[in-house]
């Protein structure tokens, strides 16, 4: 149920009951509700969700709060801060194993010049932590015993050299640290960096082409990965396009994703304000 009781804010109510069922980890009885609220005005927009499940299982109990909040402030013309904070932490009555709990917290600026609209650039700092729940599992499915928490901060930039021509690049660092077990253990010290440099070739009216050369070094692993992705996109709006392409790496940009999986044919959406 949503109210908006004028045109600044918007609020909304939420329940749940149910049975949710999976093949590994069993039928869930879910009793959930939440409360929402939004607001907008002038310079200032944010967008705050908080939910609360009580779930019953082959595993007992589990009691979980989550929230979702974005938020965005126009600092100048030229500037405008972004944030969000996302979490969720549980409690299981058969112990802390059954636990699943995360956080993913970012903080941002846009740097977008009105005195010159063919130049882009965004600067972030994550953090970011993760204990995977035992009904989440790899491709293989194996569990997931390992945390980790990390701080991962890049800056992205592209400029218009051309009507038909854009380059950009990405630098991003990851310190941080991981587990390889669940609840007990050392954390040991991980980091990574990564560059991307890209090309944006408007082919023709609504086609767009994007090509990126891209560099993981791991470096207590002394590992270092390099290879190319390719896309192919149309444009379905004015701020919409929708493309389709090829991973030739095995690795993510994003990265907190230590899966090593990314290889392959992939969709993507890519939607501008």
């Amino acid at each position: 149920m949503d109210l908006a009781p004028n045109d600044r804010w918007t609020y909304g109510l939420t329940a749940e009951i149910g049975t949710v069922s999976d093949p590994l980890a069993g039928d869930l009885e879910r009793r959930a509700g939440g409360i929402g609220a939004a607001y907008k005005y002038g310079d200032v927009k944010f967008t705050t969700n908080v939910e609360y499940r009580d779930e019953e299982g082959t595993n007992g109990e589990r009691k979980t709060w989550l929230a979702r909040n974005t938020a965005g402030y126009q600092v100048t013309p030229d500037w405008r801060l972004i944030g969000k904070l996302n979490f969720s932490f549980s409690e299981a009555s058969a112990g802390n194993f059954f636990d699943g709990d995360f956080v993913d917290a970012a903080l941002g600026g846009a740097f977008r010049p009105i005195a010159n609209d063919r130049w882009n650039t965004l600067v972030q700092y994550r953090y970011y932590y993760t204990l995977p729940s035992p009904g989440q599992v790899s491709v293989s499915d194996d569990l997931l015993d390992y945390a980790q928490r990390s701080h991962v901060v890049s800056i992205d930039t592209i400029y218009d050299v051309l009507p038909w021509l854009s380059v950009g690049a990405k630098y991003a660092q990851r310190f941080g640290e991981l587990r390889d077990t669940r609840t007990d253990g050392d954390w040991y010290s991980s980091r990574a960096d990564l560059w991307v440099v890209r090309g944006d070739l408007h082919l023709v009216h609504e086609w767009d082409m994007l090509i990126e050369g891209r560099r993981l070094s791991v470096h207590e692993a002394q590992d270092s990965r390099t290879g190319l992705l390719a896309a192919i996109y149309r444009h379905l709006n004015t701020h919409v396009k929708m493309g389709v392409g090829y991973n030739f790496t095995d690795f993510s940009d994003d990265l907190t994703d230590l899966s090593y999986r990314s290889r392959g044919p992939f969709v993507n959406i890519v939607s501008t304000f």
